[in-house]
């Protein structure tokens, strides 16, 4: 026997006010134009200035399309929502798309429409299917696929900038590398509290050396010098030689791996120039998958911090969802539903 749904709600699922989807249209696009230039802008100057207010503004965005989902009933307008706000940011990129529009740039905004369709159609099964509204499942099953196509475009934007409009200089390489080494530190002063990237390389590995020393149990001190006592135990000119002794040795490691090092410079110097060097040693073809292997990485890392704040993006889509109710800009209405069923008589 088919299942058949009788509507018994006092209205029809239907969209009642043009001008409130106009206006959640007009937020997601603006929202997205503003997120793109922001990252542009990140990308090509080296500035994490412009880091929170793209983070501000790209969960916002995020915030606005599951609201979406919950307040526009109709497929046709949501997807066209979706489309304008995929294509309308290569617009700041005017000068890529005439006279030779950048095929890469205008896949990258069709792949984003189609991941942000794919999860607001999720959204709206999960909707459709609960005889409740259920905030936190809906939005759980939109803001995945949302946030994949949102990076996608943002990591096609570093690869074209970077790689196929040659926007990449060594100053920016500079800046974004020392910029990155940055941000890590805070992870690396968990394992060593006083070190920093920004040190020399001879300060850097004597604070190395000297935390591994401290590690070692008075027990093996004592086979190793017949010293009774850990490391804080020694003697000055005993603790002296044995860290410089253990400071040359972390050096010598690093120069068979690669080559001769100028222990005068930064830690952030040395790696960078390490790193320029590598790169300039691979051939073309290597060099053309390695820019292919940046932008994946890139990807791969917002990605993953992203997933980390998903629960707050859809903590605030709740907050405004609630809002919505309470200014009366939205309202919950309920809807009956029967079917036919069968019994032997």
């Amino acid at each position: 026997m088919a299942l058949e749904v009788i509507s018994q709600s006092k209205e029809p699922e239907i969209d009642r006010s043009l001008w409130k989807i106009i206006l959640l249209a007009i937020l997601g696009i603006g929202l997205s134009i503003l997120s793109v230039y922001l990252w542009s802008k990140l990308i090509l100057t080296g500035s994490f200035e412009y880091a929170w207010g793209l983070i501000l503004s790209a969960a916002l965005f995020f915030v606005v399309n599951i609201l979406g989902v919950f307040f526009v009933k109709s497929r046709v307008k949501i997807n066209l929502i979706l489309f304008l706000e995929s294509f309308f940011p290569i617009v700041l990129f005017y000068d890529k798309l005439y006279p030779a529009p950048s095929l890469t740039l205008l896949l990258g905004a069709l792949v984003t429409f189609v991941f942000f369709a794919l999860g607001v159609s999720q959204g709206i099964k999960s909707l459709s299917n609960g005889l409740k509204i259920h905030f936190w499942l809906t939005a759980r099953a939109i803001l995945p696929k949302v946030v994949t196509g949102f990076l996608i475009f943002l990591s096609v934007l570093l690869y074209l900038n970077y790689f196929e409009w040659h926007k990449f200089n060594e100053d920016l390489g500079k800046k974004l590398f020392d910029g990155a080494l940055d941000s890590g530190e805070p992870i690396l002063k968990i394992v060593l509290a006083n070190v920093s990237f920004g040190e020399p390389l001879n300060v850097f590995l004597n604070k190395v050396a000297e935390a591994e020393l401290r590690k070692i149990k008075s027990s093996e001190l004592e086979k190793v010098l017949n010293f009774k006592g850990d490391f804080n135990s020694l003697p000055p000119d005993l603790k002296a030689r044995l860290l410089e002794n253990a400071t040359n040795q972390l050096e010598i490691s690093l120069e068979k791996i690669f080559g001769p090092l100028d222990s005068g410079k930064s830690v952030k110097e040395t790696a960078y120039e390490l790193l320029k060097n590598y790169i300039g040693k691979l051939g073309s073809s290597a060099e053309y998958f390695l820019n292919f292997g940046v932008a994946f990485l890139i990807f791969f890392t917002l990605k993953s911090i992203a997933v980390l704040f998903y629960w707050l993006i859809i903590f605030i889509a709740f907050v405004f969802f609630k809002l919505s109710l309470v200014i009366n800009f939205s309202y919950v209405t309920l809807e009956n539903r029967s079917r036919e069923f069968i019994l032997l008589s």
